[in-house]
């Protein structure tokens, strides 16, 4: 086994867009999970749901659209939505992987002693962009519905 000098890697994972990809079914149904049930659970769905928006560019207005992923951002909420529908990315890493989560800004870090720890990273990140892609397909189906 061939040793490294001590190397240590910090991968930043910045979700550009992720506040907007939230989508609403698969935030409600993890609200579930932790506990959020009955009233409150139907407070956060009418908090999420039926939203509209639309665009203006150079005076010209889009026509209204359905809001159907995102959390509303300015709020107390917007961070703890989007942490709750983040919570379960460890689960999807292998054993051993180090992450840290807060908000759209996630790390994925560690130490680098062999290759054989150097053959963990990889997994770790295909996993992570394995849970991304699902979320991203599986929110982008519901919007053609």
């Amino acid at each position: 086994m061939i040793l490294f000098k001590h190397l240590s890697f910090l991968s930043y994972i910045l979700a550009v867009c992720a506040f907007s990809l939230v989508d609403h079914s698969i935030l409600l149904e993890k609200l579930k999970r932790y506990g959020v049930v009955g009233q409150l659970h139907e407070w956060f769905k009418n908090y999420l749901q039926d939203r509209q928006q639309q665009v203006v560019v150079d005076g010209y207005t889009s026509t209204w659209a359905p809001v159907t992923s995102g959390v509303p951002q300015g709020s107390l909420l917007d961070l703890l939505l989007f942490i709750i529908f983040i919570n379960d990315l460890p689960s999807a890493l292998p054993d051993g992987s180090l992450t840290a989560l807060y908000a759209d800004d996630t790390k994925l870090y560690g130490s680098i002693l062999s290759y054989l720890d150097a053959d963990k990273l990889q997994p770790a990140l295909t996993n992570l962009d394995s849970w991304v892609f699902t979320i991203i397909l599986i929110s982008s189906a519901r919007s053609y519905q």
